[in-house]
């Protein structure tokens, strides 16, 4: 089934970079692959232009957002419009309002919607701190920000999916989340779909003499998703013990300063900053994969890490987790946030290297359920679903 899509971002579109640009990548090069059209409207950014990415047409609604997301909607006879600012229910709002007749609106929430709830107090001190207010934060201005947290998500779930023809959860497990928070949104829940990332194929093999002796995190540097200020603790606490290892870090972020300087601090040598750059070569030279988020909704990096067989050590911190990662077999899951289990699983794997490589096979194995194709198939079941109901009405 052939129709015209439009992938609606809010940032300035960079199919380099990690999250929602590289998801949006991904689906667009697959969608128009598929016989579909295909068009990207950003409405970051104030500038009003137009460029080509990949064949692609990319918009830029620069300040007029209401005006020129409707002209393009319309000029590109758009059946299908992808949000990915899922959350943003006033983009929502205005989508709905500009949509044609006969135009179908799908929101993607790209988090685990329990992420602020689960790790509300370092998220609050951190925000505070960086205003330079953190003799604000304590006990009760806490307790007060979640509550009204709570209070605000118990509406907007239901608000969200009265204005949408459907709502992408990247882990079936979210279903539970959104349930909890916002109990009325039930009555929507023929609304919600479970569609993770996608992922291409990789004919990677592992060398017959093994992996380089690198741990590699890849990601945002930040602290209060990524929790990069662990996987310094933890570095910190393997650099005498592994003396040839390296530890790697590809990505950039506020906290590049603050690790870079814990390196020199503690005098942490074999540590290399990449900065931002494409992961492939990386993930292909690495045995190891730490990763510390406290959330994610789909975390790219995983599987990406597994196609190439770089093991993942990671925190089971929320569901998507457990989706990718099968604890002992291509990866290994630790209760969050145990420094000291996750540096025992380290060392597990450095201390075995045939272990390390049957994980790492496993893990090129278990990255083909999130094959293109496979994911594809629950594109077009959505499709095919939104289409019966247009049609029916």
């Amino acid at each position: 089934m052939k129709q015209n899509i439009a992938l609606i971002i809010e940032q300035e579109f960079d199919p380099l970079a990690g999250g929602v640009q590289q998801s949006t990548s991904k689906l667009a090069r697959l969608f128009r692959q598929k016989g579909n059209g295909v068009v990207i409207i950003s409405i970051g950014g104030v500038e009003k232009k137009s460029l080509q990415w990949e064949s692609i047409p990319v918009f830029y609604t620069g300040s007029d957002h209401s005006g020129e997301l409707a002209r393009l909607l319309v000029e590109f006879k758009v059946i299908i419009a992808l949000n990915q600012s899922g959350f943003n229910l006033r983009l929502t709002r205005i989508l709905r309002k500009v949509l044609p007749s006969g135009t179908c609106l799908i929101n993607t929430l790209r988090f685990n919607p329990l992420a602020f709830i689960d790790n509300h107090e370092v998220t609050i001190r951190r925000y505070f701190e960086n205003k330079k207010l953190g003799f604000l934060y304590n006990h009760i201005t806490g307790r007060i920000i979640l509550e009204y947290h709570l209070y605000r998500q118990k509406f907007w779930y239901i608000e969200l999916l009265k204005e949408v023809d459907a709502l992408i959860l990247l882990s079936p497990g979210y279903r539970r989340e959104v349930f909890r928070l916002s109990p009325g949104s039930r009555k929507f829940e023929q609304k919600l779909y479970d569609i993770p990332n996608l992922f291409p194929i990789s004919d990677f093999q592992i060398p017959a003499e093994g992996k380089q002796k690198v741990i590699l995190y890849v990601g945002r540097l930040n602290i209060t998703e990524k929790r990069v200020d662990i996987l310094m603790h933890v570095w910190k606490k393997l650099h005498s013990e592994l003396p040839g290892w390296e530890f790697w870090v590809v990505g950039y972020g506020p906290e590049e300063a603050y690790m870079k300087d814990f390196c020199r601090d503690h005098d942490l040598g074999r540590v290399r900053f990449f900065g931002k750059d494409k992961p492939d070569s990386y993930y292909e030279k690495a045995a190891i994969l730490h990763f510390t988020s406290a959330s994610e909704g789909f975390p790219n990096v995983l599987v990406e890490s597994q196609r190439y067989g770089c093991v993942p050590v990671l925190f089971n911190s929320y569901i998507a987790a457990r989706d990718i990662v099968e604890d002992g077999f291509n990866g290994f899951l630790i209760n969050p946030f145990n420094e000291t289990r996750f540096i025992e699983k380290t060392f597990e794997l450095v201390n075995d290297p045939e272990k390390t490589r049957i994980m790492g096979e496993n893990c090129i194995v278990s990255s083909h359920r999130f094959s293109l194709e496979n994911v594809y198939l629950l594109w077009e079941k959505l499709f095919q679903h939104l289409k019966i109901a247009r049609n029916s009405k």
